[in-house]
C-alpha cells in the first residue's frame, strides 16, 4: 500500500477532522479542527517517512521469516548433515537472518518493494 500524506494523516492526527482532496498533495489539506493546531508540511512528511519506514521493516521481516521456516529444517538436531561444520553454517546463516532488522534499515523503492541496496541478505550455506 501507497502511504500518503492521508494515510499519515489519519496516522498521526486520529482524532482531527480535515480535508484532503488531493491525496499527494499537502496544499490542499483543509484543517477542520479547532481544538489541535494543523500540522507543517514537515510534521506530516516526517509522519509519512516513519510509516514508509514500518512498512519497509515489515517487508524486510516478512522475507527473512520466508527464510529462516525453509531452513528450519537444517537446524533440527537430527538433520543429517555432512560434517559437523555444516550445522554449524546452517545456525549461523539462520543467526544472521534473525539479527537482520538489528542490522539494517531497509528502504522501499519507487515500487513500494524492498530496496535491495539498502540491505543484503545472508548467503545461505550449500
Amino acid at each position: 500500500m501507497k502511504n500518503t500524506y492521508l494515510t499519515a494523516l489519519q496516522a498521526g492526527w486520529p482524532d482531527a477532522t480535515w480535508s484532503l482532496p488531493d491525496i499527494d498533495n499537502y496544499d490542499t489539506l483543509e484543517w477542520l479542527t479547532n481544538e489541535m493546531e494543523r500540522p507543517t508540511l514537515d510534521e506530516v512528511s516526517a509522519k509519512l517517512n516513519e510509516l514508509n519506514m514500518q512498512e519497509a521493516m515489515r517487508l524486510l521481516k516478512r522475507e527473512r521469516d520466508i527464510l529462516l521456516q525453509k531452513s528450519d529444517v537444517y537446524a533440527l538436531p537430527d538433520f543429517p548433515h555432512s560434517a559437523p561444520e555444516k550445522r554449524e553454517e546452517w545456525l549461523e546463516y539462520r543467526q544472521k537472518l534473525r539479527d537482520l532488522p538489528s542490522t539494517y534499515t531497509p528502504e522501499l523503492n519507487d515500487k513500494l518493494e524492498l530496496d535491495n541496496d539498502s540491505f543484503s541478505l545472508p548467503i545461505k550455506p550449500t
